[in-house]
């Protein structure tokens, strides 16, 4: 669910084979890891988006991310209603910036 300054989503990780090489000191997210999706997201849809509106450079999400471990149906369709309600429940969020959904 896309919102003025941020998203919600939900995420299903398959099990498989991988390999992670990590070498020296870095910055940012570890490879292939929840935050470099996140980043990498929130990366290409800001580049897009200023491009779009002709604003480069410009701010578009809040900073970091929120995740959470969904253990049971119950629980993933609790996240699945939030995530549908929230356009219904912007006006009222911490982070309203006055843009309309």
């Amino acid at each position: 669910m896309i919102m003025p300054n941020h998203f919600h989503g939900i995420v299903i990780l398959c099990k498989g084979d991988r390999t992670v090489a990590l070498t020296g000191q870095r910055s940012g997210p570890q490879p292939r890891s929840i935050g470099a999706l996140v980043a990498g997201f929130k990366s290409a849809a800001t580049k897009r988006i200023n491009e779009t509106r002709m604003m480069p450079g410009i701010a578009v999400w809040q900073r970091n991310y929120y995740e959470h471990i969904i253990r049971g149906d119950k629980e993933l369709n609790g996240f699945r209603e939030y995530i549908n309600n929230n356009p219904m429940n912007w006006q009222t969020d911490d982070e309203y910036t006055g843009a309309v959904i």
